[in-house]
């Protein structure tokens, strides 16, 4: 206390807090050494005259932290006093180590960009088998303040740690093992897709040089190795296409209403949505979002997998593709043949009703004067007990290939509206909702333009093709009426005016189509599975080294054609909680932390006060062990699988455990929508709960 009364009797100005977080970056330890001249004039100018006790300095940097970040809720004060702090170290010379303050604005754009020159030496480096020091880079910028502001910036910095990963196991294998169309287009869903979700979401940079250039390395590393992986592709569609193969595992377009629909339709009332240009990386990045939102999905018995792949049309164009997917055969057309198609499809009239054949909600109909999001025609046919049968186009994704060059766009729920109310509809008619599209795309960067006629992505056959391209023959070459055509496997090439983005190429990000299932209850059909949490190994690191553990027996499903209700996820009053696995049981025991919280009179509290629904302490141990030994914070499918935990059910236990553990509202256990990511703050939770 003394320190700070010298520190205002020295300074004419109100500054107290800005010195104490500037002194906690000048005195800190991390810089012993390297700021003598820049101590000596914060002494002369700033402490009158003394020196501070390293306890003091602490003392004092901790609480004008905390009152700032606790205590001020004017955000134009908060951001006068960081400022102000920012200055006094420029005044003293310690400027380039802001990044040691988790206040100083200037401080955590050097965080970012430490981040950045890590990620640089990382690629540059010949061995980069090892995202440790990667992985502490990024944890210091989410320790920072201005982290919470910041969430997007945040995750494109995972998704460069895991794109990473995806590089030294990549680059120790041929860039495709396939040996068939087939296995090439479920490589493609169960690791490509994933990669270029990662790789996309580094596609513009950042606003800080050192990291947005880093970025730029990685980008280009990455689609190298993704261009070889589509030029593979090509050359197995091309076979594929010329001897006009089958195979139940890869559905085309124009087999989904009999292969997907029809059946389910026999079992339940089925509402299908076309997403025109979602991709396998876009239906990745929504799947994210709306897993574990009341929705269990389905998948055949035999590939219990989330995505199930589908190949488009050859071109991959809408007016050929979208119509051969609602006419259930190969042909172009467009919005009035397709809505004939699908009324008058022999499977799918086969499961109707008399009179109320399938209809077909293209987007002029999907809004109206009394509702801005879903017209009320919409909401009455989904409703209806007697339309079996429901479909509806959604073109989010192929209008921003339009436009919204500029645009870092996150997919989820929120970005399509419409989506999200469907799916509020679908739900309470206990429709199962089925998920796909037409074709996908390739968004423009750095694309090089040839001028050919046909299609931006396809040309008419004259000539060979050059070495980006391939030459496609066969009877899914819809258009032309030669049944050849000359289309790129590279994503760098357009035949068309620039865009955001194209398709009608053949690269796998335009050919493989995501097939989804999801059902409104825990009930399942014959011949269906409650689908996999997938995702490859790289996308999360394992959370510990540890024996695999044995899955728990999943419960018996309800018979089919006897689907019961299943409570909302965050509506558990009267839902019982799955006993935890007996090898979660027999676990490691973990901190002692542990033990003092589950003997805490506050804890047992609490539970008491959450109600019948909260989950015995062995799963409480679970997620505290599983997030202690990753520093306090992991993905959701990471913690799944610490947790042995079904992923799709992790959003209602984590809502449970937060009533818990989150006492008079203090975030101590918190999930980010955004990054996907659960966080313990373990110092809180001690000082809530008094554990020593």
């Amino acid at each position: 206390m003394a320190d700070v009364l010298r520190c205002v009797e020295a300074n004419a100005r109100p500054d107290a807090l800005p010195i104490g977080l500037a002194a906690a970056v000048v005195f800190s330890p991390k810089a012993k050494g390297q700021l003598e001249k820049a101590a000596g004039k914060m002494e002369e100018r700033f402490l009158g005259r003394t020196t501070p006790s390293e306890g003091a300095i602490r003392r004092w940097a901790e609480a004008a932290t905390e009152v700032i970040r606790l205590q001020i809720t004017d955000p134009r004060l908060k951001l006068s006093l960081r400022k102000r702090a920012d200055e006094i170290l420029q005044e003293v010379g310690a400027e380039h180590y802001a990044y040691l303050s988790p206040i100083s604005p200037v401080g955590f754009n050097q965080r970012l960009a430490r981040f950045g020159k890590e990620l640089s030496r990382t690629l540059q480096g010949e061995q980069y088998d090892s995202t440790a020091s990667l992985v502490e880079a990024r944890a210091e910028v989410g320790e920072h303040e201005l982290a919470g502001r910041e969430r997007r910036r945040l995750e494109r910095a995972d998704m460069a740690i895991r794109l990473v990963r995806w590089l030294h196991l990549s680059e120790q294998q041929p860039p495709s093992r396939a040996q068939s169309l087939v296995e090439a287009a479920k490589e493609h869903v169960a690791d490509g897709g994933f990669a270029d979700w990662a790789r996309l979401a580094l596609r513009l940079g950042d606003p800080v040089r050192e990291l947005s250039e880093a970025y730029g390395k990685l980008f280009d590393r990455v689609t190298e190795r993704r261009e070889a992986q589509a030029r593979h592709f090509s050359e197995l569609l091309r076979a594929w296409t010329e001897s006009n193969s089958e195979s139940p595992e890869l559905t085309p377009v124009e087999r989904i209403l009999e292969a997907y629909v029809a059946p389910l339709a026999a079992y339940s009332p089925v509402l299908l949505v076309v997403v025109d240009g979602m991709s396998i990386a876009v239906c990745r990045e929504l799947l994210s979002d709306l897993i574990g939102h009341d929705w269990i999905p389905l998948a055949r018995s035999e590939s219990p997998s989330l995505l199930s792949p589908g190949l488009a049309t050859i071109p991959s164009v809408t007016e050929v593709s979208r119509t051969s997917l609602f006419c259930g055969r190969l042909r172009p057309g467009a919005s009035g043949d397709e809505q004939n198609g699908f009324a008058t499809h022999p499977s799918l009239c086969a499961e109707s009703r008399s009179g109320h054949p399938p209809v077909l909600f293209h987007k002029p109909a999907l809004r109206d004067e009394g509702d801005a999001v879903l017209a009320a025609e919409v909401r009455a046919e989904i409703a209806s007990a007697y339309r079996r049968i429901v479909g509806v186009m959604i073109n989010a994704v192929d209008d921003l290939l339009l436009k919204g060059e500029q645009i870092d766009l996150r997919w989820s729920r929120d970005t399509i509206p419409v989506l999200s109310t469907l799916l509020h509809e679908a739900k309470a008619a206990r429709r199962t909702v089925i998920i796909t599209s037409d074709h996908g795309h390739v968004l423009d960067s750095r694309t090089e333009y040839r001028a050919h006629e046909g299609g931006e992505r396809w040309r008419v056959a004259e000539g060979q093709p050059e070495p980006f391209e391939c030459r496609m023959a066969g009877p899914r070459v819809v258009i032309p009426e030669s049944k050849v055509l000359f289309a790129p496997w590279s994503e760098r090439v357009r035949y068309g005016v620039k865009k955001n983005g194209y398709h009608g190429g053949v690269t796998p990000q335009e050919m493989i189509v995501p097939i989804v299932v999801l059902s409104p209850t825990e009930a399942v059909p014959e011949g269906w599975t409650e689908a996999a949490f997938d995702q490859p190994p790289w996308w999360d690191e394992q959370p510990f080294a540890s024996p695999p553990l044995e899955a728990p027996a999943p419960p018996p499903h309800p018979k089919a054609g006897k689907p019961r209700q299943t409570p909302l996820l965050f509506d558990l009053e009267d839902a019982d909680e799955p006993a935890a696995p007996p090898q979660m049981r027999a676990a490691e025991e973990g901190p002692e932390w542990i033990d003092d919280l589950f003997r805490s009179p506050t804890f047992k509290e609490q539970k008491k006060l959450a109600g019948r629904t909260v989950p015995p302490d062995d799963t409480f141990r679970g997620l505290l062990l599983a997030l202690e030994r990753r520093g306090g914070k992991l993905t959701s499918g990471a913690l799944a699988i610490a947790m042995n935990y079904p992923a799709m059910r992790l959003r209602g236990l984590l809502a449970v455990m937060q009533r818990v553990l989150n006492i008079e509202g203090y975030a101590v256990l918190t999930r980010d929508d955004a990054s996907d990511t659960v966080e313990l703050n373990r110092e809180l939770l001690k000082r809530q709960f008094d554990l020593r």
